[in-house]
């Protein structure tokens, strides 16, 4: 199972999250992403974590992939780590047996908001860190996205373009069991 925002959703060019459910079998892949959402949109008991049906799936890995938009609503890492923590513990209690959390890119952007975003994503990826670095078996950080991609990965500073889309998709990959 893929959770996340417009990058794993295939907004713009074809996720990896949308390539990696095209080499498997029908059905085998779950795809919760939706342009515009946070780790708000993600908090065990809202409306769209109870159209995910965890229970019902139990999946055996389920990626994170959030806080870009978190960033851009300048939410403080502070709020961004109880988020990300409370949905992947519900994850984890729901039946998923592991979550790997994947860090949000940085972005390429010259505007005010630019200034205000890029020093919250550098923070949203050591909360990252220190979600996985927690004695829990059953959470692992997964790419570094923050560092994997550079300007040249992206379409609009903001969101992977094709090769920015295959790097994640080879790092995820790692992850995934043939």
């Amino acid at each position: 199972m893929f959770f996340g925002d417009s990058i794993t959703f295939d907004a713009f060019t074809l996720s990896y999250a949308r390539q990696i459910e095209a080499t498997r079998p029908a059905g085998s892949i779950l795809i919760h992403a939706f342009p515009g959402y946070t780790t708000r949109e993600f908090l065990p008991g809202s409306e769209f974590y109870e159209r995910a049906d965890i229970t019902m799936n139990r999946p055996k890995l389920a990626f994170v992939l959030l806080g870009t938009n978190d960033a851009f609503l300048l939410l403080p890492a502070s709020e961004y780590d109880l988020n990300l923590r409370s949905f992947t513990q519900q994850l984890l209690e729901d039946g998923a047996r592991r979550v790997i959390l994947l860090t949000p890119p940085r972005i390429f952007l010259d505007s005010e908001n630019a200034d205000a975003v890029l020093p919250l994503l550098h923070q949203y990826v050591d909360v990252v860190f220190g979600i996985c670095s927690a004695p829990d078996d059953a959470i692992d950080c997964g790419p570094n996205l923050y560092d994997l991609l550079d300007v040249d990965h992206f379409r609009d500073g903001v969101h992977p373009n094709a090769a920015g889309q295959s790097l994640i998709l080879e790092a995820v990959g790692a992850h995934l069991a043939p």
